[in-house]
């Protein structure tokens, strides 16, 4: 076979834990996933210490782009650093508890974080899009909100990661175990964690729309083929795999929690009571 050979320059990548709808050519992303009504499409793949600054930065992106409303995506989110769940969280919140933490004899074990006034906090409409995936930090941030009432939750119940670990030493270091201490509440007193024999955990949507594994599947591909980052304009139908060569129009109409959201914002734009 042939070879190439490639000067390959080492240095540190910085992955991105804040993607929007489209990959412009370049890399910049455009956020409006219905341009016309305002409405903005934030996802978050996980929790990281830039998250905070990176959804900081793509709210005020929607606002320069004239948005009027955001959907917040925290579906398959597997989770990440507490300190970054509560930040987001308290970007959205002007006041009240977000979470608590307490033992299993229900003593609290650290002080309960509550958001605070900041002057870059947004006001804007919003519905969170969590699924069954969405576990741990994603489920402090959609409960948070749904419990101050600060925004509608879209999707399916979430997974129910809720405990708080901590790590021993054995031994002289030569062994560690790691005992589950306490779990994490919402505002409304609801323990996020799934015991074996729980009825209620994690978060329960506002609207409930559910996916099959195949619809879930399709939209997942579909995504991926759109956040590839192209040289050009042109390169975006070409280089899409056959079955994608799409409008974004139809990642929408294929995905009915995004669907149901985008809906929900424009009837909550127009001035309707939503629920």
């Amino acid at each position: 076979g042939n070879v190439k050979e490639y000067n390959l320059k080492r240095a540190e990548i910085n992955v991105a834990s804040v993607k929007g709808w489209k990959q412009e050519p370049g890399g910049q992303w455009e956020y409006l996933v219905d341009p016309e009504n305002g409405i903005g499409y934030v996802r978050l793949t996980n929790f990281t210490r830039e998250s905070s600054a990176e959804i900081r930065a793509a709210v005020e992106q929607i606002k320069a782009e004239n948005g009027r409303a955001i959907i917040l995506d925290l579906r398959h989110n597997p989770g990440g650093l507490l300190t970054a769940a509560t930040e987001i969280a308290d970007k959205f919140l002007t006041k009240g508890l977000i979470v608590s933490t307490r033992s299993a004899k229900n003593i609290p074990t650290a002080p309960p974080v509550n958001a605070r006034a900041s002057s870059d906090d947004t006001d804007l409409p919003t519905v969170v899009l969590v699924n069954q995936y969405s576990a741990s930090a994603s489920e402090i941030v959609s409960g948070a909100l749904k419990d101050q009432k600060r925004a509608l939750i879209v999707g399916e119940r979430t997974f129910g990661k809720g405990s708080v670990q901590q790590i021993y030493p054995l031994d002289g270091d030569e062994a560690f175990i790691k005992l589950t201490t306490s779990h994490y509440y919402l505002p409304s007193g609801r323990c996020l964690h799934r015991e074996e024999n729980s009825t209620d955990w994690g978060v329960d949507p506002d609207l409930t729309v559910e996916m099959t594994p195949e619809q879930m599947r399709t939209v997942l591909k579909m995504r991926q083929a759109l956040d590839v980052i192209r040289d050009s304009p042109m390169a975006n139908p070409t280089t899409l795999p056959a079955e994608f060569k799409t409008h974004e129009d139809q990642l929408l109409a294929i995905d009915p929690q995004l669907g149901a959201a985008v809906m929900m914002l424009r009837m909550q734009l127009l001035g309707a009571p939503l629920m």
